[in-house]
C-alpha cells in the first residue's frame, strides 16, 4: 500500500491508480464493501454536492 502514499502517484491517471488500488484490496471484503457504498452514496447525491466537491469527484 506504500505505492499509493507516494506523492509521485499524482502524475498517474486516476483510472490507472483506481484499478491498481482495487486489485490491491481485492482480498479485503469489508473494505471493498465500504468503498462501493461510498461510490453509490456519491452518485446518488451528486446533485446536492457543492461545485467544489463535484469537480473533485467527477
Amino acid at each position: 500500500m506504500e505505492e499509493f502514499s507516494d506523492p509521485s502517484i499524482r502524475d498517474v491517471s486516476y483510472n490507472s491508480v483506481l484499478s491498481k488500488f482495487k486489485i490491491a484490496i481485492d482480498n479485503w471484503e469489508d473494505l471493498n464493501f465500504l468503498i462501493r457504498k461510498t461510490e453509490i452514496y456519491i452518485l446518488r447525491h451528486k446533485d446536492t454536492l457543492d461545485e467544489t466537491r463535484k469537480k473533485t469527484y467527477f
